[in-house]
């Protein structure tokens, strides 16, 4: 049953939102490409209201996606969207973190640093940056970034300035639009999340040696 579909731009230029409503409770998702890049499917819903975000897209292109509703096309094969641009000041990838096994295979996740600005970024398959994440004026170093256990968001840690200064953990959402951050007393280089929203980090402490 064809079903009326809306797509919208979200705080982050690249990710787009598509929502869409059904009678019945349906199992559903997208099917979705932007120009030069493959056909990948989105997250699943389920339930009768359905939202979704469509992840790893090119800046300032097109769009070509298709709604699947219990694994039937629901619009036109043809419907198309766009993304918008994607200004930062990132210039070295310094490590990468991949995520092979998620519906977003062939992301991968970067911390970044460049002029006045460090953060995080998302690269398409072809090393395209599609998704960016930055710290306006820092001139730390980002030593880690990560999809969040639950797949909805960024993690990136900021480094300590000293053995006195706290570092800073970023939880950024995929739609750019809540950003999240916590001073760790005593952190240091590098972080991991041992559960949905809970994080260790390494810390460092100083010792005088006679």
């Amino acid at each position: 049953t064809p079903v009326s579909v809306t797509v919208s731009q979200t705080a982050m230029p690249t990710v787009l939102r598509v929502s869409w409503e059904t009678e019945a409770e349906t199992e559903g998702y997208v099917l979705f490409a932007g120009e030069g890049q493959v056909r990948r499917r989105s997250r699943s819903t389920s339930g009768k209201e359905h939202e979704l975000l469509l992840v790893g897209l090119r800046p300032s292109s097109a769009v070509a996606y298709t709604v699947m509703v219990d694994d039937v096309p629901a619009c036109d094969d043809g419907a198309t969207a766009s993304t918008g641009p994607l200004d930062v000041r990132f210039t070295t990838a310094t490590a990468a973190v991949s995520t092979p096994d998620s519906p977003d295979a062939g992301l991968t996740v970067v911390p970044m640093m460049g002029n006045n600005a460090s953060g995080a970024a998302i690269l398409d398959e072809s090393g395209v940056l599609v998704w960016a994440s930055e710290i306006d004026g820092s001139q730390r170093s980002v030593f880690r970034a990560s999809p969040s256990l639950d797949g909805e968001a960024v993690l990136y840690n900021e480094s300590a300035s000293g053995f006195l200064r706290p570092a800073v953990l970023y939880r950024v959402s995929l739609d750019g639009e809540k950003r999240e951050s916590f001073e760790v007393e005593g952190g240091h280089t590098d972080f991991v999340e041992r559960a949905p929203h809970e994080y260790t980090m390494i810390g460092w402490e100083i010792r005088e040696i006679e």
